[in-house]
């Protein structure tokens, strides 16, 4: 008899634990994009779950199955859903929490310059998420952890401060070369960093922000180490130390070999967060590792325009933690 009774407990648990079709939830859409697109898509649902109080059904994606929230959150695949179903749109952002649904949270971006673009404008959906909020901040980072703990070890040089530079070109993925500084007229290119200049900055933003950061610590010696999606970022490095030459307390440092879009993906995600500070583009992906990490100084570029052929940016954002402790 007892026997059966522990039997149907372990059952009745189960079923509980696979029964959403009875409340509200929440998930998520993607954008087609890469790794650093999925979690901004996750976080929003996240934040939606966090804010109303109801269970995220968690939706994989390539590199998730090696993060904590694989292990952690409810697999929308493992359970039964509401019969009723909404996506949220600009117009009705709203939930209610008494009837049973399953509420999809549309891909959107942080940017707020992205989202004005005329072609996201009427498709996408925008609320604000409270970035700041200590406890959602500590439930993001314990989310977004890696389950292989290695990857977390600190980058340290005793005799300098360690920077994070992600400088993104695109290394194949998104379509376009990049130019540099100036727009170029070609026929047929769609360059990127011609219509997505915050996401796709010209080398010399990352020139102007190292001496900034360089200036900001008293010019001690810096070890800066270049993030990128480039299949050749020893080449990115030389050409910002050449540009740098006069700034002999920054050394360059950057990955060796198999370098490309699509390689090294969490490895760089998360060496990221272990640097000390950093400087990184409008990109998802370092986005993301500025909330999860530390940092002592985080620089990155909040709006931009053209000037003829020359690209200007009008305000960089500086979060000092010397500032804002």
């Amino acid at each position: 008899m007892k026997k059966i009774l522990v039997t149907f407990l372990i059952i009745s648990t189960i079923s509980c634990a696979n029964n959403y079709d009875k409340q509200a939830a929440v998930t998520y859409d993607f954008s087609g994009g890469r790794f650093g697109d999925c979690l901004i898509a996750y976080l929003h649902a996240k934040w939606m779950s966090f804010t109303y109080g109801i269970p995220l059904l968690y939706k994989p994606f390539k590199y998730s199955d090696q993060l904590e929230l694989d292990r952690r959150e409810i697999r929308i695949d493992n359970v039964r859903l509401p019969a009723r179903t909404k996506r949220l749109a600009q117009h009705d952002l709203s939930i209610d929490v008494t009837k049973p649904c399953l509420y999809t949270v549309p891909y959107f971006s942080e940017v707020l310059y992205e989202r004005n673009l005329t072609h996201n404008k009427e498709k996408w959906i925008y609320f604000a998420v409270d970035w700041a909020d200590k406890e959602f901040l500590q439930e993001i980072r314990n989310m977004i952890n890696p389950i292989d703990k290695k990857l977390l070890d600190k980058k340290c040089k005793a005799d300098a401060i360690t920077v994070a530079v992600h400088v993104r070109k695109g290394g194949g993925f998104d379509q376009g070369e990049l130019l540099s500084d100036t727009i170029e007229k070609v026929s047929g290119v769609n360059y990127r960093d011609l219509h997505d200049s915050l996401r796709f900055p010209p080398e010399y933003y990352y020139v102007e922000q190292l001496k900034k950061l360089s200036e900001l610590l008293n010019n001690c010696p810096l070890y800066v180490y270049i993030f990128t999606d480039d299949q050749n970022p020893a080449e990115i490095a030389r050409r910002l130390q050449f540009q740098l030459g006069e700034y002999a307390n920054i050394e360059f440092d950057y990955r060796k070999q198999s370098n490309s879009h699509d390689a090294n993906v969490i490895e760089d995600f998360f060496a990221m967060t272990t640097f000390q500070c950093l400087i990184r583009p409008q990109s998802n992906f370092s986005l993301v590792a500025g909330l999860i990490g530390d940092f002592l100084i985080e620089i990155a570029p909040v709006e931009h325009h053209w000037e003829e052929t020359k690209s200007v940016f009008d305000k960089i954002e500086i979060k000092d933690k010397r500032i804002l402790s």
